[in-house]
């Protein structure tokens, strides 16, 4: 078996436990309506403070797998039907919990923990 295949295989499995891209408005809906408990990182690859969280926001992904979806938007390069208020957003039930701006991984990381918590499991 070649690397090539063997890399095709595992890139879904990767995936399945990272952050995934929102590209539309239909999709954005899809995950609220599919998922108790979402953490949205509306971003901008021009960002500072966003490029910095990027990885942080991964591993919170990593972290509460199975207990919240963490998901990303492209503000300079997707329309999901909402304006970002802020950085990250959480939308439980399509509710916004709550919302902070900039490179707060304490934040991040607090904010992640108290939506687990309230999520049903």
């Amino acid at each position: 078996m070649s690397w090539r295949v063997v890399a095709a295989l595992l890139l879904p499995l990767a995936a399945a436990a990272g952050v995934e891209e929102v590209t539309s408005e239909a999709q954005f809906k899809k995950i609220l309506s599919d998922n108790p408990a979402v953490v949205v990182d509306f971003y901008s690859q021009t960002c500072g403070p966003c490029i910095m969280m990027a990885p942080i926001f991964k591993e919170v992904a990593r972290e509460y797998e199975g207990r919240l979806k963490l998901i990303k938007v492209d503000v300079q390069r997707s329309y999901v039907g909402v304006q970002a208020p802020g950085r990250q957003q959480r939308l439980p039930a399509c509710k916004l919990e709550n919302q902070f701006s900039g490179g707060d991984e304490r934040g991040l990381k607090q904010m992640s923990q108290a939506l687990s918590a309230k999520a049903p499991a």
